[in-house]
């Protein structure tokens, strides 16, 4: 099968790692494994890349031309003119879109060649608007953004969404309900369990002065819907009960630089910033960890960190926000909160209770491998594949049919 996935981010070793980028990768290695061609269509993040690139057996990657987004460093709008108005060279089988904006192009050229089209509903559009650039400001609008999105996601066969709750959320915005299914994040076992080694732990642990400490993680961007700030302000508060307590904040973003700024006034000693860290790394870090944490707020569907600090038996304290509360079981395989001052209480009891951090890190692990293994997720994304083609996909729709329906659902 030629499988084209359309991605608003760069994947493999991208500037700015993140969950869709992870998932993107992931499944297609999997895919790839299985025998499937995949064309990964995504933006050009410097000028003289490489427009079309094989990076491994059955993988390519084609790149459109760019635009930076305003106020978020290392992020860039794919602009693909060519390839709406020429449309592209591969013969693909079904088109899988990461996102509306890369999904104008997915949902144009799958209409105009009539080929079987998937979008996933990562994240919320309304979450972002603050990074449109001030002269577009009429798209920096709720309504518009939620009118774009819906029309946008609609016209594809089939819609995925990582959680249920989510799926129940989209139905209530009046999105197609019939076509609406759930596919979670995944995670390759296999290959974070190959990096972790007791040498490089050491290593790490002396580098970052953590020796005899208790780790409390954060991995993910440096950016305001992650909620960083709230982490910080509880470091003093967790320390003074448990001195041996140290903070690792993960990662990279815009806003790295003030949240270094805010660390050094209220915790100097008790905050780390290790900026971006390599996935061998990462996976020494995670397994090194006493605690994994996950503030973020509406803005996230279902946060693939989750997914890391399970893989590494890591157990977690997670705002009941987006789709996590469907994901993660109270005092079973993590720990829920609604506000920050939940959160203290919560991580004070996993670090004083070295038999309920075992038991929710191992519950954790066994949630991961049961549910989100990308040999699973993998299976079940063939499977919808399978079932866009055979039950949702019109065979006989004619483009400007398409046309006319959309300017039918603008005139509403």
């Amino acid at each position: 099968m030629q499988i084209g996935m359309f991605s608003e981010v760069p994947t493999f070793n991208p500037v700015l790692p993140n969950g869709v980028s992870s998932f993107i990768e992931a499944t297609s290695k999997e895919l790839a494994r299985l025998g499937h061609d995949v064309h990964i269509y995504e933006a050009k993040i410097y000028f003289g890349q490489k427009s079309v690139e094989q990076i491994r057996k059955n993988i390519t990657i084609h790149r459109f031309f760019s635009l930076p987004m305003s106020h978020y460093q290392g992020f860039r709008v794919p602009i693909p003119v060519g390839a709406i108005f020429k449309g592209i060279k591969e013969e693909l089988d079904v088109i899988h879109a990461h996102g509306p904006v890369n999904g104008i192009t997915a949902t144009a050229i799958g209409k105009f060649r009539n080929i079987v089209k998937i979008i996933t509903y990562h994240t919320p559009g309304e979450e972002y608007r603050r990074y449109v650039p001030p002269v577009f400001a009429p798209v920096r609008t709720s309504k518009f953004v939620d009118t774009w999105e819906k029309l946008i996601y609609n016209s594809f066969d089939l819609i995925l969404t990582p959680c249920e709750q989510w799926r129940r959320n989209l139905i209530q915005k009046n999105y197609d309900s019939h076509k609406i299914f759930v596919l979670p994040n995944c995670v390759d076992l296999n290959e974070n369990h190959k990096r972790i080694t007791e040498e490089r732990m050491q290593q790490l642990r002396d580098y970052y002065g953590l020796n005899g400490k208790k780790v409390i993680l954060y991995v993910g961007r440096m950016s305001p819907e992650k909620r960083i700030p709230d982490i910080i302000s509880l470091a003093p508060q967790i320390v003074q009960e448990e001195p041996d307590t140290h903070f690792l904040i993960v990662g990279k973003g815009p806003y790295l630089n003030e949240y270094r700024t805010l660390a050094q006034k209220i915790a100097p000693k008790n905050v780390t910033f290790t900026g971006y860290v390599s996935d061998t790394d990462l996976s020494n870090i995670l397994h090194l960890s006493s605690l994994g944490v996950i503030f973020v707020d509406g803005a996230q569907v279902f946060d693939i960190t989750l997914l890391n600090y399970w893989s590494n038996r890591l157990p977690v304290c997670v705002r009941r926000a987006g789709g996590m509360g469907d994901v993660v079981t109270h005092y079973e395989n993590g720990l829920l909160f609604d506000h920050p001052k939940e959160a203290y209480n919560y991580i004070l009891n996993i670090l004083q209770d070295d038999k309920l951090r075992k038991k929710i890190g191992e519950r954790g692990y066994e949630t991961v491998k049961t549910k989100y293994s990308v040999e699973a997720v993998t299976k079940q994304m063939l499977g919808y594949y399978r079932l866009a083609s055979q039950k949702f996909h019109n065979t006989h729709a004619t483009p400007w049919g398409y046309v006319l329906r959309i300017f039918k659902k603008l005139k509403r």
